[in-house]
């Protein structure tokens, strides 16, 4: 799954809820603090995957990056931890499109080119997911 093949994706929803506005992100010359940052999920090849989007210059442009590999997620929530990671929490469905009962958490960096880098998605079974 590859930003640059638009092809494959189909229908782009913005998250249930909220955008974020973060502290820390990534810090240079051109200072990116105060990113405006946004999840929305997306079908791609096939699965539903979670993807950011974000803009630098409040709003002026936008840029797209950071799918997170784990597919099957959907209705994801962000927020940013005190050490600048990002962290969201998912609807969380199996490879049949069923629900899990409980919500995928993932968390991610800001890395050198400003883009978004996801680490694996697990189940938080304190997190309850009903289905709707």
């Amino acid at each position: 799954m590859r930003l640059d093949e638009p092809d494959n994706w189909r229908g782009q929803v913005s998250a249930v809820g909220h955008a974020i506005q973060l502290r820390g992100g990534l810090i240079d010359d051109e200072g990116t603090n105060g990113r405006l940052f946004v999840m929305a999920q997306s079908r791609i090849d096939e699965a539903t995957r979670n993807y950011a989007f974000w803009s630098d210059d409040h709003g002026q442009t936008w840029q797209v990056g950071g799918v997170n590999p784990h597919p099957w997620l959907d209705e994801v929530m962000t927020v940013e931890r005190e050490d600048g990671r990002i962290v969201t929490n998912s609807r969380n469905y199996d490879e049949n499109r069923v629900c899990v009962d409980f919500r995928a958490v993932t968390q991610a960096d800001v890395i050198e080119d400003g883009s978004i880098e996801f680490d694996g998605a697990y189940t938080d079974t304190n997190l309850q997911s009903p289905t709707v």
